[in-house]
């Protein structure tokens, strides 16, 4: 009885990808019989006839294994991910490689006759032994570039994912910071409206312009630093005429290197937890922030008092967890956020390694 299984649309496709990669890297499989023929031309005393015949039994049992290696079996039993594919691969490896010894070393001992014995008296041993080591060892050298392809492209779509996974919580958590800067500006506004202060147009056309930075200029994921410092101007002014108090609220920034680029906002939920804990209608009251721009780093420094009712409960702001987050997506480890909660007093430092 015989048997007849029609080939399939797979096993039709890997044969004609077989065949267009033939044809589309023609111009390589030329160049190497060049190379290999001028390699045996060179180095073994054969003439023209002997040292082409000779390429060709060395070229065709290797692109042979390459090419049934690399679109036939691999793709017919390891990438279907079948429990049993291993197993079958490796099973049909076995008939391929024994099928291509045989056939080459038949094929070459008929014509050698043909050609000249010559060509066959170079080699020492069974010719089997011969086309068995070249055979095996191309077929070493496929498996081993299709798994290293294999990982390069898991590696490649592993990054890709992350990458798009990375900018997907970017826009989230920048979307958070947005709605809750806006929070707070409204609420700023209200309560000068809502006391009839004479500066608040001022102020207004002040917060218009900060929400053109928040709204326009945070979208990408960085800014130049004096963009960001003129947006923390404003705010910490803005924030004076909110509390229409003269208590000690200062910030300095030095810049020794020029503009350098930094994340828009990183340092805004740390002012903002600055101006939202500290008491500042009590008279010792205080907010220091320092922005020092140096060598390699910008250094963050924030230090403001405190109610001392603060103390026994843990802070929780959405605003620095997500300041956390954004310093662990964007810069990694190459940033150190110290905060220290004392009694009364509450400080911050920030390092970005730029």
């Amino acid at each position: 009885m015989i048997i007849y299984i029609p080939p399939t649309d797979q096993t039709r496709m890997n044969f004609k990808t077989i065949i267009t990669t033939l044809y589309s890297r023609r111009a390589t499989v030329i160049l190497i019989m060049l190379i290999l023929f001028i390699f045996v031309k060179n180095t073994i005393e054969h003439n023209v006839l002997q040292s082409f015949v000779l390429v060709l039994f060395l070229l065709i049992p290797s692109l042979l294994t390459y090419l049934l290696t690399h679109y036939l079996l691999i793709p017919k039993f390891i990438e279907q991910q079948r429990s049993e594919g291993y197993l079958l691969y490796i099973v049909a490896s076995c008939f391929m490689i024994c099928g291509i010894v045989y056939v080459c070393a038949s094929i070459e001992s008929l014509l050698s006759e043909i050609i000249n014995s010559l060509v066959m008296e170079r080699y020492i041993g069974d010719i089997r032994l011969k086309y068995l080591a070249l055979v095996m060892l191309t077929y070493a050298i496929s498996t081993i570039i299709y798994f290293v392809k294999k990982f390069k492209k898991e590696n490649e779509h592993k990054e890709e994912v992350l990458a798009r996974n990375k900018n997907m919580e970017m826009e989230m958590l920048k979307t958070q910071i947005n709605s809750h800067f806006l929070f707070n500006a409204l609420n700023n506004i209200y309560s000068m409206t809502y006391f009839d202060n004479q500066n608040a147009s001022k102020y207004i056309m002040k917060l218009s312009q900060m929400l053109r930075y928040v709204l326009e200029d945070c979208e990408t994921n960085q800014v130049p630093i004096s963009s960001e410092i003129k947006y923390i101007e404003n705010y910490i002014d803005f924030q004076k005429a909110r509390f229409e108090t003269d208590r000690d609220i200062v910030f300095n920034y030095r810049n020794e290197i020029g503009d350098v680029l930094v994340s828009p906002m990183i340092f805004q939920p740390i002012i903002e937890n600055c101006f939202k804990h500290c008491p500042l209608q009590h008279q010792n009251s205080y907010i220091h922030i320092n922005i020092i721009v140096e060598k390699n780093q910008i250094k963050f420094t924030s230090e403001n008092t405190q109610t001392l009712m603060e103390v026994p409960v843990k802070r929780s702001s959405i605003g620095i967890e997500n300041m956390k987050s954004r310093l662990n997506i964007l810069y990694k480890n190459h940033y150190i956020l110290n905060i220290e909660d004392g009694n009364d007093i509450y400080k911050t430092e920030l390092i970005i390694n730029i």
